[in-house]
C-alpha cells in the first residue's frame, strides 16, 4: 500500500518523504538514548558508588571529575540535554510531517480538480 501512495508523489515529494523517514529514524535513536540514560543517571544520583558498575560513564569522565557533585552535575546535564534534544527533534519532526501532509493534500486536490474540470484551480474560485 505504501508503494501505491509513493507512485502519486513527484520526485521532490518523494525526496521529502524519505527525509521524513530518515528524520524519524534519527528521532528514534535519540528517544532510545534518552530512555537508556535514565537508569544509570538515577542509579548514580541515588548512590554515587554505583559509578564503578557503568564503565562507559567512567571512560567518559576524566580523573579530574571525581567528586560527587561534579559527577552528578555532568550526568544530570547530559541527561537533560539528551531529553531536550529529543524533544526538540520530535517537535521539528511533527511540524515537518504536518507541513508535508498539508502540502500533499493541496497538491492532490489541485491535480484532481484539474483532471475533472479541465481548468486551473484558481479559475474555479474566482469571483
Amino acid at each position: 500500500m505504501l508503494f501505491n501512495i509513493v507512485n502519486f508523489l513527484t520526485k521532490k515529494e518523494k525526496n521529502f518523504f524519505f527525509l521524513l523517514v530518515f528524520l524519524s529514524f534519527v528521532l528514534s535513536i535519540f528517544e532510545l538514548a534518552g530512555i537508556m540514560s535514565i537508569i544509570p543517571f538515577l542509579s548514580i544520583l541515588i548512590e554515587p558508588n554505583n559509578l564503578e558498575k557503568f564503565t562507559f560513564i567512567q571512560n567518559f569522565l576524566s580523573e579530574k571529575h571525581t567528586n560527587e557533585k561534579s559527577i552528578r552535575l555532568i550526568l544530570g546535564s547530559l541527561f537533560i540535554t539528551i531529553i531536550f534534544l529529543s524533544s526538540l527533534l520530535n517537535i521539528f519532526n511533527i511540524w515537518l510531517t504536518n507541513k508535508f501532509v498539508v502540502q500533499l493534500e493541496y497538491d492532490l486536490a489541485k491535480k484532481n480538480i484539474k483532471r475533472f474540470s479541465g481548468s486551473k484551480f484558481r479559475l474555479l474560485f474566482q469571483h
